[in-house]
């Protein structure tokens, strides 16, 4: 049985990743990170708030097996184009370098 990582589960996709995964047959576990708090009644999901601009304070939680990307914003969120690059872009470089030193098999990431 395998560990899955949701990293961002507040918007469409993430939305709908935490509601399937933990049923997937595939997985014992689901580790979800976001930036605010949510509620998933898995049994077996934990989820972890965390601050997406400091990586290195949330890297120890990226362990398992397949880490689900689907962090990103919107120009009106973000309010600049450097600022939709550092989520859409920057953040998600940062997160697969540490799945990838913390052996994750595999990073799948959904993008707009």
């Amino acid at each position: 049985m395998k560990t899955a990582i949701l990293v961002g589960a507040t918007g469409l996709i993430g939305n709908e990743l935490s509601r399937r995964i933990p049923d997937d047959a595939h997985y014992e576990k689901l580790i979800v990170l976001v930036r605010r708090k949510i509620r998933l009644k898995h049994l077996h999901t934990q989820v972890h708030e965390v601050d997406f601009d400091k990586p290195e304070t949330f890297a120890h939680l990226i362990q398992g097996n397949d880490l689900f990307c689907a962090l990103g914003t919107t120009m009106k969120i973000a309010g600049s184009k450097e600022n939709f690059r550092s989520v859409d872009h920057d953040l998600v470089l940062q997160i697969a370098e540490i799945a990838l030193k913390n052996n994750i098999n595999n990073f799948v990431m959904v993008s707009s």
